[in-house]
C-alpha cells in the first residue's frame, strides 16, 4: 500500500477543532487505500488554555503505531514571538513591543528554514520520505508557515508531490484585509510573497468552501479543490438520549461568537415571547465574561428576562455535545456579509440531527447545508423569528418533541468526516493539478 506523509501542528490529544480534520484522515485513509504517517508536535498540555500552546513540552520524539496510522510527536519549543508572549503578556509594555517581536519573527519564519518553528518537522520528514519511499505529502495549515516545509521538501526531493490544505485562507482572507498599521502592511507584503512562492511547488491546494477556493486560487494562481469539514461519528456514540421537560423550551448556541454576528434579532424575539409567558431558556455555550463579545451580547438582554439567559465557559467536546443533544433547538447566525464561512459547529449541529434556527441567514453555505438535511429554520426579522419560535414552542408542548422538521438522513451522511476523507484520497491519488 502506498504511504502518505501528513504534516500538521494539530492532532490528538489536542482537543481543538483543527485536530479533528487531521485525525479523521489518519483514521480513514488506510481503509481508502493509502497508509498515513503523521508528523505533529507534542500536545501533552491542557489545550483549552490558549497560552499553554506556547509552553515548551517534550524532550524527545515519540513514535506511536496504531491500527490505521502511525504518528510522530515532536518536542515543542516556542519561537521568538511565542517566548515573548509567554514571558511578558502581563507587563505594561507588552502591547508596545509586541508588533516589533512579531515582525522579527515573521522575518525569521519567511526567509530562513533553520529558524522556522517547524524545522524539526522538516528534518524528520526528509528522513521518513527516504526510509519509507514516500511519494505523497499532505500539509495542513494553520500555521501557514508549514507550507515552507512542503516547498523545501520539493526542492530537495523532486520525486514527491505535496498538497497544501489551507482550511481557512491566508493573505486572501478578507477578515483582515484592512491592514491599517505599518506593521500589518509590512507583514502582509512579506507573507503574500512567501505564500505565492511556496505554493508554486504544490500540485494543488484544498480548503473548506468554494468561496475560499476561488479567493485563494485567484491570489496564488493555482487550482484548488473543496474538501469540507464534517462530523466524526465516534464523537456521538456515547451520548445519552435526551429526555425533554416540556415545561421549558431550551435553545443553545455553541462555539465562538464573532463581532459581526447579529444575535440581537433572536434575543429580542425570545424576550418578546417570554413577556407573553412563554417559557424559554437560552444558553450561549462558550461565551463567559472573559470573552471579548460577552458584554455586547449580554447588553441585549432585558433586566426582567435575564434569568432566561445563561452564559457558560467552554466545555470539553463530550460535555458540549451532551448539552447540545439535551436541548430542543440549536441556533446560529450569519457572519455579517461574509460568505463561505462554514462554522465548525455547523457539523455538530448536523450530526445531532436537531432543528437549527439560522437568524439571520447567511443565504450561503450554512443555509444551503441545513436546507439540504431538512434541519433549517431561518428568520431575517424579529417578526419572522417570533413566528417560528411560537410555532416550535407549541409543537413541543403539544407533542413532547419538535415534529415539524423532516430530516433527510442521506443528506446528513454526506457531511461525515468519512465522506470528506474519501474525497481527499481521491484527489491525492489522482495527483490532480
Amino acid at each position: 500500500m502506498q504511504k502518505i506523509l501528513i504534516i500538521s501542528n494539530y492532532f490528538p490529544p489536542c482537543n481543538l477543532t483543527s485536530s479533528e480534520r487531521i485525525y479523521s484522515w489518519a483514521l480513514h485513509f488506510k481503509q481508502l487505500g493509502i497508509y498515513p504517517i503523521v508528523i505533529t508536535r507534542n500536545w501533552n498540555i491542557d489545550s483549552t488554555v490558549t497560552n499553554n500552546y506556547y509552553l515548551p513540552v517534550g524532550k524527545e520524539i515519540e513514535h506511536h503505531v496504531h491500527e490505521n496510522y502511525e504518528v510522530y510527536n515532536l518536542p515543542f519549543e516556542p519561537n521568538f514571538n511565542e517566548n515573548y508572549i509567554l514571558k511578558h503578556t502581563n507587563r505594561k509594555y507588552f502591547k508596545f513591543f509586541y508588533p516589533f517581536t512579531r515582525l522579527a519573527n515573521i522575518l525569521l519564519e519567511n526567509f530562513t528554514l533553520r529558524y522556522n518553528s517547524f524545522y524539526s518537522f522538516y528534518k524528520l520528514a526528509n528522513q521518513l520520505i527516504e526510509s519509507n519511499q514516500i511519494k505523497k505529502v499532505l500539509i495542513s495549515a494553520f500555521p501557514f508557515y508549514l507550507f515552507k516545509i512542503g516547498d523545501a521538501l520539493k526542492q530537495r526531493n523532486h520525486q514527491i508531490e505535496w498538497v497544501a490544505d489551507y482550511r481557512d485562507d491566508w493573505n486572501s482572507n478578507n477578515l483582515d484585509s484592512n491592514a491599517n498599521t505599518f506593521f500589518k502592511k509590512i507583514a502582509r507584503i512579506i507573507e503574500s510573497r512567501s505564500e505565492r512562492k511556496w505554493l508554486k511547488s504544490s500540485i494543488f491546494f484544498t480548503t473548506v468552501s468554494q468561496v475560499y477556493a476561488d479567493r485563494i486560487s485567484a491570489f496564488i494562481k493555482k487550482k484548488g479543490h473543496v474538501v469540507e469539514n464534517g462530523f466524526l461519528d465516534e464523537n456521538y456514540n456515547n451520548l445519552t438520549d435526551a429526555t425533554f421537560e416540556t415545561k421549558e423550551f431550551t435553545m443553545v448556541y455553541a462555539g465562538n461568537v464573532f463581532h459581526n454576528q447579529n444575535f440581537q434579532i433572536l434575543i429580542d424575539a425570545v424576550q418578546n415571547l417570554i413577556r407573553q409567558n412563554f417559557n424559554f431558556k437560552v444558553l450561549f455555550l462558550g461565551l463567559d465574561h472573559l470573552h471579548p463579545e460577552y458584554h455586547r451580547i449580554r447588553s441585549y438582554v432585558w433586566e426582567d428576562c435575564k434569568n432566561s439567559f445563561e452564559f457558560s465557559p467552554r466545555k470539553t467536546k463530550a460535555e458540549a455535545l451532551q448539552i447540545l443533544k439535551n436541548c430542543n433547538l440549536l441556533f446560529t447566525s450569519a457572519y455579517g456579509d461574509l460568505k463561505g464561512l462554514p462554522s465548525s459547529k455547523l457539523y455538530d449541529y448536523i450530526a445531532l440531527r436537531k432543528p437549527v434556527l439560522l437568524c439571520p441567514s447567511d443565504n450561503d453555505y450554512m443555509h444551503e447545508a441545513l436546507s439540504s438535511t431538512g434541519q433549517l429554520i431561518y428568520a431575517n426579522t424579529k417578526i419572522d423569528c417570533i413566528r417560528h419560535l411560537k410555532n416550535l414552542y407549541q409543537d413541543l408542548m403539544t407533542n413532547g418533541e419538535i415534529t415539524s422538521v423532516m430530516l433527510d438522513e442521506k443528506a446528513v451522511e454526506k457531511f461525515s468526516r468519512f465522506k470528506s476523507s474519501q474525497k481527499m484520497v481521491e484527489l491525492i491519488l489522482k495527483g490532480t493539478n
